[in-house]
């Protein structure tokens, strides 16, 4: 008998979304937790980096000031918009470097 396809409100994906920014929990475990599978959650999380819904302007702020410091630590050079979103999909990926 074939499974029932779940749906999720936008305002869930987010949510989920946000918890990679904000918890101390790998990709894996919150989709675990929340009984999503990993692929389509790191499809929402890809979804969310690339077209820059992160969440509320807060949140965007706190992103952005940790890939700053990302970057300051590295020495990394930010010389274009492609640079940016580069480091803004590594720091949604890997919060706690």
């Amino acid at each position: 008998m074939p499974k029932d396809q779940r749906s999720f409100t936008k305002e869930f994906k987010q949510e989920a979304v946000q918890l990679v920014q904000t918890s101390e929990k790998s990709m894996t475990q919150i989709a675990k937790d929340l009984g999503i599978a990993d692929s389509i959650f790191s499809h929402w999380c890809k979804v969310y980096a690339q077209h820059g819904e992160i969440g509320s302007p807060v949140r965007f702020f706190q992103l952005i000031s940790r890939v700053v410091i990302r970057m300051l630590k590295g020495g990394t050079p930010i010389s274009s918009e492609e640079d940016l979103k580069g480091l803004l999909r590594l720091e949604i990926k890997q919060p706690h470097l």
